[in-house]
């Protein structure tokens, strides 16, 4: 638990979308995702899981009770507008992360004066901030292809969740994606942009990315100016190009640049650590699950295994990735290694199954399951009995 809690303290602040699985009695609860209709195995106590100190911030608290639905933690989030939840840990850390973004939004809102920093680099985009507030529109017809542009936006969905320019560097400015679903950043987001109430707008540390892995990207600069400046769909354009030229199936590539339970943002993440996979035999498998990720934690999840496998492939060479659930990585010396995210793996029956597939006939064939979580007992005895090594907490080395 000490390593992944390490990793997830890596990451920097992406705020992104306060997934589907709000109590009923929230204010802004939404679509409950499936998987949350699952009856939980077990449950868990926040402050053994985080630590006590972690339970608390300056406008939330963390409940104590915490089940285990599907694998992954259900941690409720109370706040001032309600109780939220958060599905794995990868999504607490966004949600948590997030929480500093609505604090942010809420003096920006109420006039509190916000230190100076980030407007210049705004004002340098296209024909100036001040023009853009005043005549969004006209600006926008302005420049090139920008009838076209506009049309677009208007019909694209990651263009309509992200907005306009000025809300796209408003939300970089108080640290959150501009494709949040979380409707308390969205009410705040379109209200403040609305308003154009700029006034002396600090990024506080900008754009940032609760994503697994962002604080391992050297590129997370590139990433966060692109977001501010570049319409979604164009830059999901070009990460359906870049799929095509690295051999993914158009219709793969396609359907991820659709699936709607990633962001821009977190498919740019992605494409970071996937690019690391690009000679790898049998790489669409990844897309695969990138495109069979059924909610928003289940993509963060996708991320993780992601930059595991890429972590992996800097470590050892892997020969090929098969399509499987979860994928197998077969490194040069035959070794099988499966890669899958679970905060407390219960069932290991279908990581079992997908190592023997590859075993074909060679039950001694070496094999290990890495996780990002922690196993169950009876879960670890199951694998060491079917001649699997058990690695938790996203460990690399066994």
């Amino acid at each position: 638990m000490q390593a992944n809690r390490r990793f997830m303290t890596v990451v920097l602040t992406l705020g992104a979308a306060w997934t589907a699985g709000c109590g009923p009695s929230s204010p802004f609860a939404e679509q409950t995702s499936p998987r949350l209709e699952t009856t939980p195995t077990a449950t868990f106590r926040a402050g053994s899981l985080l630590g006590t100190q972690a339970l608390r911030g300056r406008n939330y608290l963390i409940l104590d009770e915490v089940p285990l639905i599907d694998e992954y933690y259900l941690f409720s989030i109370q706040t001032s507008e309600g109780t939220i939840q958060a599905h794995g840990l990868n999504m607490l850390t966004l949600r948590l992360e997030e929480m500093r973004a609505v604090e942010l939004a809420e003096r920006i809102n109420t006039g509190s004066h916000v230190a100076r920093g980030g407007v210049d680099s705004l004002r340098k985009t296209g024909e100036g901030l001040g023009e853009i507030l005043s005549d969004p529109a006209g600006t926008l017809m302005r420049t090139p292809g920008g009838v076209e542009r506009a049309i677009t936006e208007q019909f694209d969905p990651a263009d309509r969740r992200a907005g306009s320019l000025v809300r796209r560097q408003l939300a970089a400015a108080i640290g959150c994606d501009p494709e949040t679903s979380n409707p308390i950043l969205k009410r705040m987001l379109d209200s403040i942009a609305l308003r154009r109430k700029l006034g002396e707008l600090a990024t506080g540390g900008a754009l940032g990315l609760a994503v697994p892995g962002a604080g391992l990207l050297s590129g997370a600069a590139e990433i966060k100016h692109t977001v501010q400046t570049t319409l979604p769909h164009e830059i999901n354009a070009g990460i359906e190009n870049r799929l095509l030229q690295i051999g993914i199936p158009q219709n793969l590539a396609r359907e991820f640049v659709r699936q709607p339970h990633f962001t821009t943002t977190q498919r740019m993440v992605f494409m970071w650590f996937f690019g690391q996979l690009q000679h790898v035999a049998g790489r669409a498998a990844v897309v695969t699950t990138a495109v069979q990720a059924r909610d928003e934690p289940e993509a963060l999840g996708v991320i993780h295994q992601t930059v595991l496998l890429a972590q992996l492939a800097q470590r050892r060479t892997i020969r090929q990735l098969t399509d499987t659930s979860p994928v197998v990585a077969v490194l040069d010396d035959d070794t099988l290694v499966a890669v899958r995210t679970a905060d407390y793996l219960y069932n290991p029956q279908p990581a079992i199954d997908a190592v023997n597939r590859c075993r074909t006939g060679r039950p001694d064939t070496p094999a290990v399951l890495v996780i990002t979580g922690r196993f169950a007992p009876q879960a670890a005895q199951a694998l060491v009995r079917a001649g699997i090594r058990p690695a938790e907490n996203a460990r690399l080395t066994w």
